[in-house]
């Protein structure tokens, strides 16, 4: 019975494909970053979603109009905006100076999630300083959409490795 077990056990070890490795389980780290992804992707789908609101339903239109004067005048001036841009374009550029100067001793994934933030800031920076779209309803909600995974990519940003 023993002799049986053993040669159950081995029937595959010489047959092609017997060495293929199987997907283990997911690191919890990975789960994480494919979970910030997922939230980021999906905040930057708003941006379009919110202009075309405003021109189809009134009453969106209405309270993002509301909420975009207390804004203006508020949190979200020229001013901020500007300094906003600013801030956002020198931290992408400081990413991808980082990105290339250590590429040899980080990981792929810190590389990937360094490229992605810095892409993150560049569209930030990019739509605070499209200065044609201000006039529009719903900018300051575009602007925000844009900003929320701009800092929610901070964290894992925080958590990269070196290659091992």
């Amino acid at each position: 019975m023993e002799q049986r077990r053993i040669s159950l056990r081995n029937r595959g070890a010489g047959k092609i494909g017997a060495s293929i490795k199987r997907p283990g389980k997911v690191s919890p780290r990975a789960f994480f970053l494919f979970f910030v992804f997922i939230v980021q992707v999906s905040l930057l789908a708003l941006c379009p979603v919110i202009r075309w609101l405003c021109e189809e339903r009134a009453g969106v239109m209405k309270h993002v109009y509301y909420r975009s004067v207390q804004l203006r005048y508020g949190i979200m001036s020229d001013g901020n905006m500007t300094l906003l841009s600013v801030v956002a374009l020198l931290s992408a550029m400081a990413l991808i100076y980082i990105a290339f100067i250590r590429r040899d001793r980080l990981s792929r994934i810190c590389l990937a999630e360094i490229l992605w933030g810095a892409f993150l800031g560049l569209f930030l920076a990019s739509v605070t300083a499209m200065r044609w779209s201000t006039d529009h309803v719903a900018y300051r909600y575009v602007v925000m959409t844009a900003f929320w995974p701009w800092i929610i990519q901070l964290a894992p940003l925080l958590t990269c490795r070196r290659k091992a």
